[in-house]
């Protein structure tokens, strides 16, 4: 049933989508507890597709199909985390637990935010070793969501602890 949602949702093989329907077809697996339903139900609702914007139904949809390990689903409620949406306030510490949830299971863009939470501090102590680690492990990974990000922000990041190492060595 989700994937003839996720046709309507792309519309493939169609003029163009439909996300009346595809929200129907959602809405009806997410019902039966399929966590692909699940998610792309809630994507429905954080976005406004076949139905009004909810807040607070996407983040309902998100843990459900999360409590099924579905890691993007995982990932887009820490996001709504890293954010906050209207009436769903921001909370950076959620959001890098929720990260490493995703993260633990290889989900590269997860990866990513959890290195740039690491980088600035969001949410957890400044990390620089740490967020060097999830950048390398986020590009392994090779997801094209995040890859690119992520192989730019680990070069830049251990071009500047070499340089901050170099100095340091150079200073004492």
């Amino acid at each position: 049933m989700w994937l003839l949602g996720r046709m309507y949702y792309t519309g493939s093989g169609m003029k163009s989508p439909n996300y009346e329907l595809s929200f129907k077809w959602f809405k009806d697996c997410a019902q039966q507890g399929n966590p692909q339903g699940e998610y792309f139900l809630a994507l429905s609702y954080e976005y406004g597709l076949g139905t009004p914007k909810n807040y607070k139904k996407a983040k309902i949809y998100y843990e459900r199909a999360a409590a099924q390990n579905h890691n993007d689903a995982i990932y887009y409620l820490g996001l709504m985390y890293a954010f906050g949406r209207e009436g769903f306030p921001q909370d950076l510490e959620e959001a890098a637990l929720t990260f490493k949830k995703a993260a633990d299971r290889h989900h590269g863009p997860s990866m990513y935010y959890l290195g740039v939470m690491f980088l600035y501090g969001q949410g957890v102590a400044v990390d620089y070793e740490n967020a060097l680690t999830w950048f390398d492990r986020s590009v392994a990974e090779e997801d094209p969501r995040t890859h690119e990000q992520a192989l730019k922000a680990k070069k830049e990041l251990w071009s500047a602890m070499q340089n901050a190492k170099a100095f340091n060595d150079n200073t004492y």
